[in-house]
């Protein structure tokens, strides 16, 4: 947020990102994606045995008691369904609820870079300064030009993961 609030301070200097540094924001966005595979992977494997049972519930309904102030019919119908969910039954619920969460760290990941990147360029294209014609500063020279396919691919892979995000969300409503 310190650094959206230093481009929005810095805006005509931001217009003119390099190209290392857009493509420093692309790579950030590509390791994101990457920790997001790591997330995965580990939680796939995630297992709870009947020794960590009850520490695993206990840190469950930790979680839960932080939701319960914004839906705590919901969260009272979760807490009567964790006493009677067996070990796999729980296992696979936290491993589909970290799932998601490691999805949306990334997706928001992405979209914020991106948002970093576009920021400056919102007004200056609609609202020109100086008799300063859109025209003239946007050619094939400009680095953010030049880096657009690229840009345009991460925004496209972290809106059809937004999509695929929202399918699995509205899948576990389902099964609530």
């Amino acid at each position: 947020m310190s650094y959206l609030e230093e481009l929005e301070k810095n805006k005509n200097d931001s217009i003119y990102l390099s190209s290392w540094e857009i493509r420093r924001f692309l790579k950030e966005i590509e390791s994101s994606k990457k920790d997001t595979e790591k997330c995965i992977q580990k939680i796939s494997k995630f297992k709870i045995t009947e020794r960590t049972l009850n520490e695993t519930k206990k840190n469950v309904l930790e979680m839960y008691s932080v939701f319960k102030n914004y839906n705590p019919i919901k969260v009272e119908k979760e807490i009567n369904n964790l006493e009677n969910m067996d070990i796999k039954q729980l296992e696979i619920s936290i491993q589909k609820y970290v799932k998601l969460l490691c999805y949306i760290s990334s997706i928001s990941a992405s979209l914020i870079t991106l948002a970093i990147i576009t920021l400056p360029h919102t007004s200056i294209t609609r609202y020109p300064i100086n008799d300063s014609s859109p025209v003239k500063i946007y050619n094939n020279k400009l680095p953010i030009v030049k880096k657009l396919p690229d840009l345009i691919d991460a925004q496209d892979t972290a809106l059809k993961e937004l999509k695929i995000f929202n399918s699995n969300l509205e899948e576990i409503k389902m099964e609530v």
